[in-house]
């Protein structure tokens, strides 16, 4: 009977023994072209990860292109204000003129007066 049971246990270690040299052949094919051994549940995974990798890169490009926009808006904003100082800048200049053209003109008008009164 012991015979029987070494019997037994060989043919299970011999396929054993196929599957590990078939699984061991696999792995030195995968070695050679480059290839993990691909399980499904390591596929799924992986395809999960290049999803999420997608989507940050994405995002990191929208967050650029973001950034760009506001960066474009915020020197149109400084632009305009600039344009509005310099605006102010020569309203306040050509008031200025015009009160002492003003002024000169007064006072002319004053020695005209006080000429002519005489």
């Amino acid at each position: 009977s012991h015979e029987k049971e070494v019997e037994q246990e060989l043919p299970k270690e011999s396929i054993q023994a196929e599957e590990s040299q078939s699984q061991e052949e696999d792995n030195e094919n995968n070695k050679e072209t480059g290839n993990e051994p691909a399980t499904d549940e390591t596929s799924a995974e992986a395809q999960q990860q290049e999803k999420i990798n997608k989507s940050e890169e994405e995002n990191d490009q929208e967050q650029v292109n973001l950034d760009d926009k506001q960066k474009d808006q915020l020197e149109e904003v400084e632009n305009k204000q600039i344009s509005e100082d310099k605006c102010e800048e020569q309203k306040s200049e050509a008031k200025e003129e015009v009160d002492s053209t003003l002024e000169g003109a007064e006072v002319k008008v004053k020695e005209m007066a006080m000429a002519t009164s005489c």
